[in-house]
């Protein structure tokens, strides 16, 4: 992923969501082990000095594909699903909670499974568990709060395709929106 080169930061990336993805976001029945491994892996991620950051940068870059950008999103959202590596990720770098916030912003244009609504959708989703805690002092201003409510009823209802269990694409969305009311 570190890898200026396109092609390896595709491989890396698509390692990492091979590895993630489908374990942790993903609700249907997987296996104990390949979960415990998918654990595991989240928090070796997050732990590295390098990792976030460099997903963090594909994210964020016009000079990547789309899909890697929303794989790289995913990857991330993947991890806030672990405890400590969501842990982790709060402590030692804000910086993805402010890059999805970012993208949450944005009006999601397309139709549901577009790759747009879905880096939407992931970025809701890391926005959302990175606000279980404390209310942080970002998300009091009026103004955001209204912004969440816009997101909200902008996404879709359609089905969550990265999540699979059939929730709106909305909910990451909504559950930081309930944490703050």
């Amino acid at each position: 992923v570190l890898s200026a080169d396109t092609t390896a930061a595709t491989r890396g990336c698509q390692l990492w969501h091979t590895l993630l993805v489908p374990s942790l976001l993903n609700q249907d029945e997987v296996p104990a082990e390949e979960k415990l491994a998918a654990v595991e892996a989240a928090v070796s991620l997050v732990s590295s000095a390098e990792c976030v950051p460099a997903l963090l940068g594909v994210v964020q870059s016009s000079r990547h594909t789309m899909d890697l950008r929303l794989q790289s999103m995913e990857v991330l959202a993947a991890c806030t699903q672990v405890e400590e590596a969501c842990r982790l990720l709060s402590e030692q770098h804000p910086e993805v909670k402010d890059c999805a916030w970012g993208f949450v912003q944005q009006e999601s244009l397309g139709n549901a499974n577009s790759p747009t609504r879905q880096l939407n959708q992931a970025a809701s989703l890391i926005v959302g568990a990175l606000s279980a805690g404390p209310v942080s002092n970002e998300f009091e201003e009026d103004q955001d709060i209204e912004q969440l409510i816009k997101t909200s009823v902008s996404m879709s209802t359609a089905p969550d395709t990265l999540r699979g269990d059939g929730a709106p694409q909305c909910l990451g969305v909504l559950a930081t929106l309930s944490r703050l009311l």
